[in-house]
């Protein structure tokens, strides 16, 4: 059985099974250890607007992680309800149990106040530019629908 599998494996067909392999471990640690690790599901969220230069620029790759606590200040990414991605702003006040935010570069607060539910984390880290090829992907596909 091994010595078929390695003739398939080192075959014509090899190519494709290493990238259904690498798809399926890709998933696998995306979405069983690092969404559990970092306690979200939006580990990796890119930034797609200006909003929040001189911080983040377009394209720019957040790491996210998620402990529940959030304080005026932190840079949280979350869902809304009027935008199609997910927004990355900073809280700027709570009020009534709900989230104010803001981008750093826009000039009023976000239209809506958001709640603890909403919120995906909060931004630990950055990778420049590296979150273009999510934005490539998604505007692509929007482009072919």
């Amino acid at each position: 059985m091994l010595e078929k599998f390695k003739k398939i494996y080192n075959g014509k067909y090899g190519i494709i099974l290493q990238i259904i392999l690498g798809a399926i471990s890709a998933y696998i640690i995306y979405f069983f250890i690092l969404a559990n690790i970092f306690h979200t599901d939006a580990v990796f969220s890119s930034v797609f607007s200006n909003s929040m230069i001189p911080v983040f620029f377009r394209g720019d790759l957040m790491i996210v992680y998620n402990d529940g606590n959030f304080k005026i200040g932190d840079i949280v990414v979350y869902e809304s309800n009027f935008f199609p991605h997910p927004i990355i702003h900073r809280i700027i006040a709570i009020e009534d149990g709900k989230y104010i935010t803001k981008g750093d570069n826009n000039l009023i607060k976000d239209p809506y106040p958001i709640t603890k539910e909403q919120i995906k984390g909060k931004v630990i880290f950055k990778f420049p530019l590296l979150g273009y090829v999510k934005i490539f992907a998604e505007e692509g596909l929007n482009f072919i629908r």
